[in-house]
């Protein structure tokens, strides 16, 4: 790390503690207002099960949205389904910076559609930790954020990828 980064990624974090948020236990019709009139706050948390059309009501929400950049549906039951509507609000919204998926039962597939999204997002931070994903997956989303520094001269940064995932994209690469 160099000073210059440091110092940016601690002025990154003042941001995010000093900033206004909404943390909702579900998708309900007032925090659909709340994002739609851009009053969702910098990170907007959701901590509960998400059914899959909330989920659609929710993105479509955050599609214009230009208050919000962290998304956080950690343990939400997102699954492979809504990350193909979580890959269609990462095309259309590049103020989204960050999107957290831990623990969402997120397989290759669902890797498939975010990693479709990637090139054309803004997305910096993409938090998969405990999911299912192989290295197939994480191949799908390393590949994408190559491709997302060569369009935009920045990359994604994939949290949470297990050792065992990481490994033969290591081997491949040294390789290379």
């Amino acid at each position: 790390d160099t000073e210059e980064a440091r110092a940016l990624r601690v002025a990154e974090e003042a941001l995010v503690f000093f900033s206004p948020r909404t943390q909702v236990k579900k998708v309900s019709a007032a925090l659909l207002a709340k994002v739609r009139a851009h009053e969702s706050g910098v990170i907007l948390k959701v901590v509960d099960i998400i059914p899959p059309k909330d989920l659609a009501l929710l993105v479509d929400a955050l599609r214009a949205n230009r208050s919000t950049l962290r998304v956080d549906l950690e343990g939400c039951g997102v699954q492979d389904a809504g990350c193909r509507v979580l890959g269609e609000l990462l095309a259309a919204n590049q103020r989204i910076e960050d999107l957290d998926l831990q623990m969402n039962q997120v397989s290759d597939v669902g890797a498939g559609f975010l990693a479709a999204a990637l090139p054309r997002s803004g997305l910096r931070a993409l938090r998969l930790a405990d999911n299912s994903l192989s290295p197939v997956g994480a191949a799908l989303l390393m590949d994408a954020g190559a491709e997302q520094r060569r369009r935009t001269g920045r990359c994604v940064q994939v949290y949470g990828l297990p050792a065992e995932v990481m490994a033969p994209l290591r081997a491949k690469q040294t390789a290379e």
